[in-house]
């Protein structure tokens, strides 16, 4: 009941309003069932900016960079957040940090500020596994169901499924998830191998893509693995958009927990004075929580 609502999507009523637009949609029975919700990232990275600026009128900006939180003693006192180009941003009663794996406001929440030497980037832990996902855009076939298979092979897992059931280009994707050769689990097998990890790709512009020549290493994943002869091959060397990231997760064991009191003064300990207290807070949620 004390709760801010800023979006709120109904996706159910989306796909069941689709149906009605469509001949054979695939995704709800006669019944009027959902059956499948299946989305690409940046399609609905597209849907929640539009509402945000359309329905709420909150600015989204790209390519900031937190680089410090503090207390502001003013008419509105509250947090002030302050970003690598100079700007700030505030004053406000509460900060989520929803910034993934390397999340900043998860250092502040465990260290009471924010380093400028990457100590976000330390806290991650690399799994020794990646992901490589493939989009192939624009297919040509009528797609007129969604569809997934999933393929288990030796040591590799791979998962296809094609998109576009509504008034978005048809798309196919294919999921490859393998161990990293130079990692057993988190350890690199030679030292010195750690810069060599790969990123694990926050990118919401979903423009930090790689080389196609990371396609042949692909193929041969697939052809070590023995799964069998399926369109993951066929996706992977024909794809449009091809991606390729680590899974990262952060230890279980902390002693901040996932909120931390902004004081008046920055501390020196994990606890502010009685006299700092603000009743201010910077909370983390999603991957910089918990992943």
């Amino acid at each position: 009941e004390d709760g801010w609502k800023i979006l709120d999507l109904d996706v159910q009523k989306a796909i069941r309003d689709l149906a009605l637009s469509e001949d054979d949609c695939g995704l709800v029975t006669e019944d009027g069932e959902v059956l499948a919700y299946t989305i690409l990232r940046g399609t609905l990275q597209r849907i929640m900016l539009d509402r945000l600026q359309r329905e709420h009128g909150i600015e989204v900006q790209f390519g900031k960079k937190l680089s410090g939180i503090s207390f502001e003693e003013s008419e509105s006192e509250g947090i002030s957040c302050q970003f690598a180009d100079g700007s700030r941003s505030g004053s406000y009663d509460l900060v989520v940090g929803c910034d993934g794996i390397q999340s900043k406001v998860k250092e502040y929440v465990e260290r009471g500020k924010i380093e400028s030497d990457g100590l976000a980037s330390q806290s991650s832990i690399y799994s020794g596994l990646r992901i490589t996902f493939a989009i192939q855009e624009n297919v040509k076939e009528d797609i007129k169901e969604c569809q997934f298979t999933q393929h288990f092979g030796d040591n590799a897992y791979a998962l296809t499924s094609a998109y576009g059931a509504g008034k978005e280009a048809r798309a196919k994707g294919a999921f490859l998830v393998y161990p990293d050769p130079d990692y057993i689990g988190p350890f690199p097998r030679r030292r010195g191998e750690d810069s060599d990890r790969p990123d694990a790709n926050a990118d919401w512009t979903q423009d930090n893509r790689i080389s196609k020549d990371h396609v042949k290493e692909c193929l041969d994943v697939l052809g070590s693995a023995r799964v069998a002869e399926n369109d993951v091959a066929s996706i992977i060397e024909q794809s449009d958009r091809f991606f390729d990231l680590g899974v990262y997760f952060h230890s279980p064991f902390s002693l901040s927990g996932w909120s931390r009191e902004v004081p008046r003064t920055p501390s020196k300990g994990l606890f502010a004075g009685p006299d700092s207290k603000t009743g201010k807070f910077v909370v983390v949620a999603g991957d910089a929580a918990h992943a």
